[in-house]
């Protein structure tokens, strides 16, 4: 019933094919995977893949097959930014169709981190082009795999589960309604870690009483923090 309804919606609006996902690789700073549906196949029928530059669309690629349903833009920069995507398919002798509605990726920003709790909380913008179940938030120790840190339907999430003076790796899920998930950036946090008192280094050795003001003199210990 759910395709069948979006091949109504496909025919009514002009469009053959529309994106059900966009995703960053995250083995690579610079690549995006875009996915379509296509409501109908046509003899002759080829894809074109659509990126927003400068307030405007400017194609990417053109002429993809008709059994084409995905492809990687390796010159995005998902690192940087969210980035965002239209298809848009062709009939030879026959005409352009209108392009699909926009699609866009999660981007992960860098986290608020209160040393003094040891708290991160991390924000993203939300994923744009369908709704979302909610959002994963996955996390490790660099070298070591990811973890589920929690779930949420916002676009923020505050952890505590973290070691001090440790490196992580941070990225986000959003699970679809669709059933397709999107995959953010990837960000790297290191913790914390405090340094202990050496309490044999801090002293006070003089105190002086001046016109109302206390001042104390002695040594402290440099190391901590």
């Amino acid at each position: 019933m759910l395709l069948l309804a979006a091949n109504q919606a496909f025919a009514q609006s002009g469009r053959y094919a529309e994106i059900s996902s966009v995703s960053v690789d995250t083995m690579s700073e610079r690549r995006v995977t875009i996915k379509w549906d296509v409501a109908e196949v046509v003899n002759g029928q080829s894809f074109a893949v659509y990126h927003w530059e400068n307030d405007k669309w400017v194609r990417v690629v053109d002429s993809l097959p008709a059994n084409m349903r995905e492809f990687q833009d390796v010159k995005a920069h998902p690192f940087e930014h969210a980035e965002r995507y239209a298809v848009s398919t062709s009939i030879a002798g026959d005409h352009n169709a209108p392009l699909s509605d926009a699609h866009q990726t999660v981007f992960l920003r860098s986290g608020d981190y209160d040393k003094c709790y040891n708290l991160l909380t991390l924000n993203w913008s939300a994923y744009v082009g369908t709704d979302v179940a909610s959002y994963t938030v996955l996390g490790r120790k660099i070298g070591q795999p990811y973890s589920y840190f929690g779930s949420t339907a916002d676009t923020t999430l505050t952890t505590t589960e973290l070691e001090e003076g440790t490196d992580y790796n941070f990225m986000v899920v959003a699970t679809l309604q669709n059933g397709l998930k999107s995959l953010s950036n990837i960000i790297s946090y290191t913790t914390f870690k405090y340094i202990q008192v050496r309490r044999e280094l801090v002293s006070i050795d003089t105190v002086f009483n001046h016109q109302g003001k206390i001042e104390l003199r002695g040594q402290i210990d440099t190391a901590t923090n």
